[in-house]
């Protein structure tokens, strides 16, 4: 579960980016909390499994929350995100390959530097 968290890092890092990896596992609640503290322009979840998806829905809202409160972009992707999960994320990014991640932070990078 380490690796897409680290090559997504390593798509960023060659976008210009100044990555702060938080680690896998965390507690998307400790994310918000943390996008609160830290105010990145940038966040990027790699989901490898959501056994509750209605549970993760309502976690998402507070990550998508916290977001927007510090003016950052949020894309997710990963093999956990599941058809009934992304048809109740659709105002959130949500990218299918490691492509998708390197592209919106190529586009928010740009938008960033402006």
């Amino acid at each position: 579960y380490t690796l897409p968290i680290l090559l997504g890092e390593l798509a960023l890092i060659e976008g210009g980016w100044d990555v702060r990896n938080l680690g896998p596992n965390l507690p998307i609640r400790s994310l918000a909390r943390a996008i609160a503290s830290q105010r990145p322009r940038l966040v990027f979840l790699s989901v490898s499994n959501a056994p509750d998806p209605i549970g993760f829905i309502e976690e998402i809202a507070v990550l998508r929350a916290s977001a927007r409160s510090a003016g950052a972009s949020l894309i997710l992707g990963g093999r956990g995100l599941t058809q009934e999960i992304r048809m109740r994320l659709s105002d959130i990014r949500v990218g299918d390959c490691l492509v998708d991640l390197a592209d919106f932070g190529r586009t928010v990078f740009a938008l960033k530097c402006d």
